[in-house]
């Protein structure tokens, strides 16, 4: 259900990136729009989530840390890839509290031969939120 959509890093060096099929884009989308649009982050979260009542986005996290003495900027090394279908499968079960065969099936449809496969614009769109 992926096409392999190869793509360099800042560095050039490769970046293995996926993009879903339509048809699971859409099953995406439902589960972005059902499950994780009705969550309410909490306020220290600030990438990738849609809030009206408090936006976030770079240019208001920057605002939140302007005038600090320091600021230390991170970024995970491969976090698509790098996270695991075992802890995918655990916010399904932990953070939203699903029973395990649904919370299976979320992991199998959000999940690439054992990871989150990067590039799949519904994934930032989802994993990005809940993580």
């Amino acid at each position: 259900m992926y096409t392999f959509v190869p793509q360099k890093k800042k560095d050039g060096s490769p970046r293995e990136t996926w993009n879903a099929h339509r048809q699971l884009k859409q099953v995406h989308e439902r589960i972005k729009n059902r499950f994780l649009r009705t969550v309410i982050f909490p306020l220290y979260l600030q990438g990738g989530i849609l809030d009206l009542s408090n936006p976030r986005d770079y240019v208001r996290n920057a605002g939140i840390h302007a005038g600090q003495a320091w600021i230390v900027n991170e970024d995970i090394t491969d976090f698509f890839p790098s996270t695991s279908a075992e802890q995918v499968l655990d916010i399904w079960k932990g953070l939203f509290r699903f029973p395990h065969e649904v919370a299976l099936t979320l992991t199998r449809l959000t999940s690439r031969r054992g990871v989150l496969p990067q590039g799949a614009k519904s994934y930032c769109q989802i994993w990005c939120m809940a993580s």
